[in-house]
């Protein structure tokens, strides 16, 4: 799994349009095909919503949104984690509370180059400060990954041994 975190403090203003706050292309391509957004994260238009697209073979443009707009002017972090076979996004809140959103991906791989973009050049530019921005490229994480199992690890990458069997 790959992560990406960083704290965000939207202005009060808003784009009209889709506003970029951050790409990570393989591609060097807006959409939508596998590789374009790697991930990409917006606001919708005229708002503080966020939208993370991450994408997966069958489709290039697949998506999570947490429900919970960001509030202008309070620092947010976002936290994106991506591994081969699932996607998790994490709002925490400058008053501790908590959005999440996941999503199940399939045969997803990792890219030799990606480019990243603070705005890009397919969008205005998100108006808002980043800041603390890493990334972490991760080993991939063991779990029972047979669907029938009562420990079934959908954030799991790899096949473990340690599954147990399913009551029917």
């Amino acid at each position: 799994a790959d992560t990406v975190s960083f704290d965000i403090t939207p202005d009060a203003q808003m784009q009209e349009d889709w506003s970029c706050i951050v790409h990570f292309t393989a591609t060097g391509n807006n959409c939508c095909e596998y590789g374009d957004r790697a991930p990409g994260i917006w606001f919708h238009p005229n708002s503080h919503q966020v939208v993370v697209v991450d994408g997966q073979p069958s489709d290039g443009n697949a998506r999570c949104t947490p429900s919970d707009a960001l509030p202008p002017n309070q620092k947010t972090n976002i936290q994106v984690d991506m591994g081969k076979v699932h996607m998790e996004v994490t709002f925490t809140f400058a008053d501790g509370r908590i959005a999440t959103c996941e999503g199940v991906r399939k045969n997803r791989r990792q890219f030799s180059t990606v480019h990243v973009w603070a705005g890009d050049p397919f969008y205005e530019p998100a108006l808002a400060t980043i800041e603390n921005f890493w990334m972490q490229e991760n080993s991939p994480r063991a779990g029972c990954m047979i669907d029938a199992a009562c420990n079934r690890n959908f954030k799991g990458e790899l096949f473990a041994v340690d599954c147990c069997r399913a009551t029917l």
